[in-house]
């Protein structure tokens, strides 16, 4: 059994601000960690640095875009 409960339907957007307030709190101590920081930190340097692959995995990509 699963149940969702949309927590803006009668908090208004105090849920969210609540918890961003939490999430900044966490974020500006010294060595704290949130699951998911470090997957959001590559997935930002790949955006602007690329991805890097091995020569063997890009001749594979190569030939299969023809």
């Amino acid at each position: 059994m699963f149940i969702a409960i949309d927590p803006a339907a009668t908090a208004n957007d105090a849920f969210g601000a609540g918890m961003a307030g939490i999430v900044e709190a966490v974020r500006g101590q010294a060595g704290a960690h949130l699951p998911g920081d470090g997957r959001r930190a590559k997935r930002l340097q790949a955006r602007t640095d690329g991805v890097a692959v091995s020569t063997a995995t890009l001749a594979r990509i190569e030939a299969q875009l023809g």
